[in-house]
């Protein structure tokens, strides 16, 4: 995770981000624990979702968070049904 944490800064605060967990469907298999991944977005100050495939959690939610991410919103727009309390 740190080497994503450097490339951030490398490429400045003002540089959208995201930070997607996938493969939410295997909870017995992670390799990054949630409430840990939670944490370095709270600190990192960036979104944190994450995302199954198979299931198709949250998998349009992040494409939409992509596109408003690229056309130059600095901020994630507030949605009540987007948070941690939904992953």
């Amino acid at each position: 995770m740190y080497m994503y944490r450097d490339e951030m800064i490398r490429l400045g605060n003002n540089q959208p981000c995201l930070l997607v967990g996938n493969k939410a469907d295997l909870d017995d298999c992670r390799a990054v624990e949630f409430e840990m991944a939670a944490r370095w977005s709270h600190l990192w100050n960036i979104s944190y979702i994450e995302t199954s495939a198979k299931t198709k959690l949250n998998v349009d939610k992040v494409r939409y968070l992509r596109l408003r991410l690229s056309s130059s919103c600095s901020k994630i727009p507030s949605e009540p049904t987007l948070g941690v309390g939904e992953m």
